[in-house]
């Protein structure tokens, strides 16, 4: 039986990391309609950090920290699980 992650615990907890993570998507998606300040006040993460994820060409992975506490405020705002996360499609 798998433990679907919910919000305040570590998502590290639960299964391997995701491959190919579309963090572009994962940010947009977890703004909800807010600015990209009120998101990184909100996560505790540096604007410039969000700001360089939906700016690049690339797809910019943020550190670990930072992408358990994007993932836990994008699957809040989404209503959808940890399985569900964007991917970067090939």
């Amino acid at each position: 039986h798998e433990m679907v992650p919910r919000a305040g615990v570590p998502v590290s907890r639960y299964k391997p990391w995701p491959q190919r993570v579309d963090w572009f998507r994962v940010v947009v998606e977890a703004r909800n309609g807010d600015t990209l300040s009120a998101l990184s006040s909100d996560l505790g993460i540096p604007k410039s950090t969000l700001s360089m994820i939906i700016t690049s060409d690339r797809n910019i992975v943020p550190l670990w920290s930072n992408a358990e506490r994007l993932i836990q405020v994008w699957m809040q705002v989404t209503g959808r699980g940890f399985d569900e996360l964007p991917r970067v499609r090939r």
